[in-house]
């Protein structure tokens, strides 16, 4: 009896830790993978422009911003989901964030 209640034990420890695994993607979002942000106007910075910060404080840089512009009014203060991917191979003199290359772009 004493042995099939530690096994019992076990097995419910064992599915309970399964359940509770956090899945990382966010269901609510229309792109895949996708993270909260929000436009922020930085044009008062040398060689920056519009740019995207997450719900973190990081700033993105989008080098393909122009490419979302019939999805989403590109203004201060806009909310969006995106997905991205970081951009290998761009220069930017902005530097006041990291260069991405957006893969969706939605409003929120």
């Amino acid at each position: 009896m004493k042995t099939l209640c530690s096994i019992y034990l076990i097995t419910m420890l064992l599915l309970n830790t399964c359940n509770s695994t956090k899945n990382n993607s966010n269901d609510n979002s229309p792109c895949d993978n996708g993270v909260k942000a929000i436009f922020v106007n930085m044009e008062g910075l040398d060689g920056c422009g519009m740019m995207l910060q997450l719900e973190n404080e990081k700033k993105l840089e989008p080098t393909n911003l122009g490419s979302f512009e019939k999805n989403v009014t590109i203004k201060d203060g806009t909310k969006v989901w995106i997905s991205y991917k970081v951009a290998d191979g761009f220069a930017s003199i902005c530097m006041a964030g990291q260069l991405v290359e957006l893969t969706c772009l939605e409003k929120r």
